[in-house]
């Protein structure tokens, strides 16, 4: 995302399309972290390990909805576009997370 607020409604509105499409409670959760994320960057340091945790979880979470559309869920509506949606997201909390461990190494 930019610093520009009209690009960020726009991104904004892109989650929200996606959160209709995949009807996920941690879809939403994850869209709600990384915006706020976004919108404030300065993570207090007692805050960073516990976000750090909740990435690694929500990707591990992702990678495992991954997987289920690859096999099981390979016959369900849209089980293509479903992948791809939780392969994306499982990368991007994966890559948050590394991205928190190096502000923690840098505030200590």
């Amino acid at each position: 995302m930019t610093e520009n607020p009209l690009q960020i409604i726009s991104d904004i509105a892109e989650f929200a399309k996606i959160q209709e499409f995949m009807e996920d409670e941690n879809v939403d959760r994850a869209l709600v972290k990384l915006t706020r994320i976004l919108s404030n960057r300065d993570i207090p340091g007692i805050q960073i390990a516990r976000q750090i945790v909740d990435c690694q979880a929500l990707s591990a979470y992702f990678g495992i909805q991954a997987r289920y559309y690859m096999g099981i869920g390979k016959n369900e509506p849209d089980h293509a576009n479903k992948k791809n949606i939780y392969m994306t997201l499982k990368e991007a909390f994966n890559d948050l997370a590394q991205a928190l461990k190096y502000i923690e190494r840098a505030g200590s």
